[in-house]
């Protein structure tokens, strides 16, 4: 079976392979034990490989899993197809196991660095919110553009000059020293 000799490819690089042969365990084995990959065929039992990968990207937990299609057919509307419903690549059967093995690390590989630089980035906004609070809550704050307009106050700075942060953005400064 070539889905035999694509998973011996694929485990004597290192990677972990589970098949399956139908989709219907596809979403249970996605929640218990999600992969960095989903390489599917096109044609399986009981739904296609298209309408899984689109029940697949319907759910935000999974928008970022990289989805390679496989198939047999040539046609381009299929090639186009998985692309359109949610797919990242697509491979024509059948697919030399060196290019398999080397295509499928560049894809995880690629997921890999994308879901840590998110993770950096997230971190980074926590780390910028707990910094603002703390500004918040110990400082007074006013922000100026280049020509002394007031772009942004916090609320002890409102509380200190007596007005509102809408009655401060937009003005200059001198709203302060007036009576």
């Amino acid at each position: 079976e070539l889905a035999a000799m694509y998973q011996a490819h694929l485990e004597n690089a290192g990677m972990q392979v589970q098949i399956l042969h139908d989709a219907s365990g596809v979403l249970d084995v996605l929640r218990t034990s999600p992969p960095d990959l989903l390489l599917m065929d096109v044609n399986m039992p009981g739904i296609s490989g298209l309408e899984m990968g689109a029940v697949i990207r319907q759910q935000e937990a999974y928008l970022h899993l990289p989805i390679v299609f496989m198939t047999a057919e040539r046609g381009m509307d299929t090639r186009l197809a998985t692309l359109q419903l949610g797919g990242d690549d697509f491979l024509g059967k059948p697919v030399d196991p060196a290019f398999l093995v080397e295509m499928l690390r560049a894809r995880i590989d690629k997921s890999r660095a994308l879901r840590s630089g998110e993770q950096r980035v997230k971190t980074a906004i926590r780390e910028l919110q707990n910094h603002k609070l703390a500004q918040d809550t110990h400082a007074i704050i006013s922000v100026s553009d280049p020509n002394g307009i007031i772009t942004e106050v916090n609320s002890r700075f409102c509380e200190a000059s007596g007005y509102t942060r809408e009655e401060l953005i937009g003005q200059n400064h001198r709203i302060i020293k007036s009576g």
